[in-house]
């Protein structure tokens, strides 16, 4: 289900993770603001008066910027999750789709079984063999563009939730499981 890959890429993004980390130190200088006065080694312009309004003000607004950044960057990552799952379902029903590897040496086999029965009557018609090598060349190609194309789509994923090679990178991060079942719906 794209909104399980959504939650957990949001759970594990690490922009997101910097943004309410600075919210939770805006919040620590508001209060601080307050209370600068009582400390003797703090900074004297910062002390009480009408400068505190203005200060609590400039505070009050990184505090909103940061919150608007925060939710800007859960829709980019809610948005780049239901793309990828679109993506990675897409490719996924394509390979599905399309000859596999045995299938298409199998044709390549039936080919030359038929060469060698043509050979032994000296009745060989190029422009079948010339199709037949086509189809051949043609389902490879188109085998190993879907192949490529789900590759790109899983790394893509697994880029999005700190998975496979990239959970190798950053082994503090929980492992959450294989989401494919999820994504798909496959059982």
């Amino acid at each position: 289900e794209c909104r399980a890959l959504a939650d957990l890429a949001i759970q594990r993004s690490f922009e997101l993770e910097q943004i309410e980390y600075l919210g939770r130190i805006s919040k620590i200088k508001h209060w601080e603001l307050y209370f600068t006065w009582m400390d003797p080694s703090g900074d004297q312009r910062t002390g009480l008066g009408l400068n505190l309004f203005g200060q609590d003000r400039v505070v009050r607004s990184q505090m909103s910027e940061l919150q608007i950044k925060s939710q800007q960057i859960r829709a980019v990552i809610y948005r780049n999750a239901y793309r990828i799952a679109f993506d990675y379902n897409s490719s996924l029903e394509q390979w599905r789709k399309f000859k596999k590897p045995d299938e298409i040496e199998a044709s390549l086999n039936l080919l030359e079984l038929q060469l060698r029965e043509d050979a032994t009557t000296s009745r060989i018609d190029q422009r079948s063999v010339k199709t037949a090598i086509d189809n051949y060349l043609s389902d490879r190609v188109q085998f190993e563009t879907q192949l490529n194309a789900f590759r790109v789509a899983r790394a893509k994923r697994d880029r999005l939730i700190l998975e496979g090679y990239f959970e190798q990178l950053l082994p503090q991060l929980p492992s959450m499981g294989p989401l494919v079942p999820q994504i798909v719906g496959a059982k």
